[in-house]
């Protein structure tokens, strides 16, 4: 896996189910980072048999993400649980065998390095200002070391 921002955000996304809490929040962090192009937001599904290409671009378009910088991505659910598992920590992940269903609502904050640097609530509106807070801070980081 190369990231090639800076901040990257990674969540679960499953469209086919009632998991959307997370989302529509989102549109939040996507504001508050709107000028900078280092900040993105990376949306993993994780039934890609159900959300399909199509059904992701819908999706994204109903919650105004900017495609430049908030990708709705799918792929190999092999791949992507790994992903999830191994690179990402994602907690629900770890609770389930190899290929079980998993969701979360948690919204990891991730560096340039791929090193955590927080997991969020995103149901939460406290840690999603708390979210913005530290990746406003992770950017300023990045800033200075210029």
């Amino acid at each position: 896996m190369i990231l090639l921002f800076p901040v990257v955000l990674w969540l679960v996304l499953v469209t086919g189910h009632n998991h959307f809490k997370t989302l529509p929040i989102l549109g939040k962090v996507q504001y508050a980072f709107k000028d900078n192009e280092k900040f993105h937001i990376l949306s993993f599904t994780v039934d890609p048999e159900t959300d399909s290409v199509p059904v992701l671009a819908a999706y994204a378009e109903k919650m105004r993400a900017n495609n430049s910088r908030w990708w709705f991505l799918t792929g190999d659910k092999e791949k992507i649980y790994s992903l999830a598992r191994t690179g990402f920590l994602v907690p629900a992940a770890q609770r389930t065998e190899e290929n079980d269903f998993f969701h979360s609502q948690d919204i990891i904050l991730i560096d340039k390095q791929k090193h955590i640097r927080g997991v969020f609530d995103g149901t939460e509106p406290n840690e999603i200002d708390s979210l913005i807070d530290h990746a406003k801070l992770l950017l300023e980081e990045y800033r200075l070391q210029k």
